[in-house]
């Protein structure tokens, strides 16, 4: 029996012992105070049950906001790893990209080392075709033809793996959010291959003079079919037909590219630095976060600025031997015999 209960009783207890002490007890009384006692006990336990109620209610809000709570801290460290995640990713990407550049640039840097070579080669087979031709040694004159063809087939698939490599580092540079490495070749030196087009020239003036000499033409008739897989060709006809065209044509469409990338990497710096400021500008970021974000992408810069500058440098000095080497087969070139 609970307190309340407890004292109704007692306290009906006392009116009817107060009621027989008096001697005016009747059915009336009893009645009357049975129906109070019932009426109050009956508000007595709506309030208590709606007390209850109250209580129920707040312990429920209470673990409702708790569990709101808990929610919104998970949601906010998924959040939170999500972007650590995606941060992470982009890191990866841009590294990746990073690399790929200079993979490109290496590879690129490689074979313009190795295009010195095969124009050296190329001249000194047409050296020896002039002096087959001189010297009326119809076969060996063709044999000369036929590797200073190859040579210089060598040197225009070399053009077209530089050019293709361009093409690929532009796309690359447009994905890059830093600064990007340097293309290891600048436009002068992409002008410095057009010594090769002097020496096709050179050898459509040589094979023309033997053509119009009927020994010669006729070995030629025998062997334009002998297979020259390079740079495209089947055979010897169809090589010395296109070789030039087709050095020309490369040696444009790289030019092009270098033109196309120097264009993509200003825009690509002028996105860079227009980033920049704009963080600066921005009302969303308070001014220690965006110090502490400037001061975080000066140091970023500066540690790959350093990186780039020690690339670089190895690459120009790789990149200055290879115009050397064309240089010295330029100025040494031995005069052909049409020029005399």
């Amino acid at each position: 029996m609970e307190f309340m209960e407890l004292v109704v009783l007692l306290v009906i207890i006392g009116f009817f012992a107060l009621a027989i002490y008096n001697g005016k007890i009747t059915l009336f009384i009893v009645t009357g105070l049975f129906l109070a006692m019932f009426i109050f006990l009956k508000i007595y336990e709506k309030v208590k049950a709606q007390e209850a109620e109250r209580k129920d209610a707040e312990r429920t809000r209470e673990w409702k906001r708790k569990a709101d709570e808990e929610a919104e801290r998970a949601r906010e460290l998924k959040r939170k790893a999500d972007e650590e995640a995606r941060i992470k990713k982009h890191k990866e990407e841009q590294e990746r990209l990073f690399n790929n550049m200079i993979t490109l640039g290496n590879k690129s840097l490689s074979v313009f080392e190795e295009i010195p070579e095969h124009i050296r080669t190329a001249e000194e087979y047409l050296n020896q075709a002039e002096i087959d031709l001189k010297e009326r040694a119809f076969a060996p004159f063709w044999d000369s033809i036929e590797y200073a063809t190859t040579s210089l087939g060598h040197f225009d698939e070399g053009v077209k793996q530089i050019n293709n490599n361009l093409s690929q580092y532009t796309e690359l540079i447009k994905k890059y959010d830093n600064i990007p490495p340097q293309f290891p070749l600048a436009r002068k030196s992409a002008d410095k291959l057009s010594i090769a087009n002097s020496a096709s020239g050179r050898m459509k003036v040589i094979v023309r003079s033997a053509q119009c000499d009927f020994h010669f033409a006729t070995i030629y008739e025998q062997r334009k079919t002998n297979q020259i897989l390079v740079a495209g060709f089947t055979n010897l006809a169809q090589a010395l037909n296109r070789i030039e065209w087709q050095i020309s044509k490369s040696m444009a469409n790289l030019a092009k590219s270098v033109d196309i990338m120097s264009s993509t990497l200003n825009d690509s710096m002028d996105h860079l630095a227009d980033s920049v400021d704009s963080m600066s500008s921005t009302l969303n970021y308070s001014m220690n976060e965006t110090h502490s974000r400037l001061d975080d992408m000066a140091q970023s810069v500066d540690h790959h600025h350093n990186e780039l500058l020690k690339i670089k440098n190895d690459q120009v000095a790789r990149e200055k031997r290879a115009l050397k080497m064309l240089d010295n087969i330029q100025h040494h070139r031995k005069p052909s015999i049409f020029d005399q």
